[in-house]
């Protein structure tokens, strides 16, 4: 197998995959989302200057050699509520929190599949999901800025935590997918 190329700050490239990944993903559910040129850092709160509309925030965490951190994805309930409209049978918050959940599931696989060509792999946890007014995420210390995604239905924030350790290696030559990688949307049942 020949020599790889590591990438010296693969901060921006998993910003890129994760901002394709998400339009991608809109798109799989004819919701066509265009990246905002608005971003934020990750310290600032998405819905400033609306502290008290009510907002969904999905969390997932995520691992591997040397990585580990949390993919955020925060939306309002209005807008939830236009994109899960075919799939939800009530609207209570219960299912809109699910709905959101699966979304930051589906969106993190996406990513999760993309980084395997760059020979990372990550294993990924269940989400966490809440619902409320004048809620704050925590920012990592490495933490990608906002990302905002426009709908029109409304609109979404995704923002990816990082945490490098000094054993992670993420290859430059993008390569073929390990032949275990599944395409976005398929499962496998074991």
């Amino acid at each position: 197998m020949p020599l790889r190329s590591a990438i010296d700050d693969p901060l921006p490239i998993l910003v890129r995959h994760l901002r394709e990944a998400t339009v991608e993903l809109f798109a799989a559910y004819d919701l066509p989302a265009s990246v905002s040129p608005d971003t934020r850092s990750a310290r600032e709160d998405p819905f400033e200057g609306a502290p008290d509309a009510v907002r969904l925030t999905a969390s997932i965490g995520y691992t591997g050699q040397g990585v580990r951190g949390s993919l955020i994805v925060v939306t309002s309930v209005q807008c939830l509520s236009a994109w899960a409209a075919a799939t939800l049978e009530q609207r209570t918050d219960d299912a809109l929190c699910d709905a959101l959940g699966e979304f930051a599931n589906m969106l993190l696989g996406r990513l999760k599949n993309r980084l395997l060509m760059h020979a990372v792999v990550l294993s990924i946890a269940l989400p966490t999901t809440s619902i409320g007014t004048r809620m704050r995420v925590f920012a990592a210390s490495n933490a990608a800025p906002w990302m905002r995604f426009d709908t029109a239905q409304g609109s979404a924030w995704v923002r990816l935590d990082v945490s490098l350790g000094p054993e992670f290696s993420m290859a430059s030559d993008q390569t073929v997918p390990p032949s275990g990688a599944l395409p976005e949307g398929d499962m496998l049942l074991f």
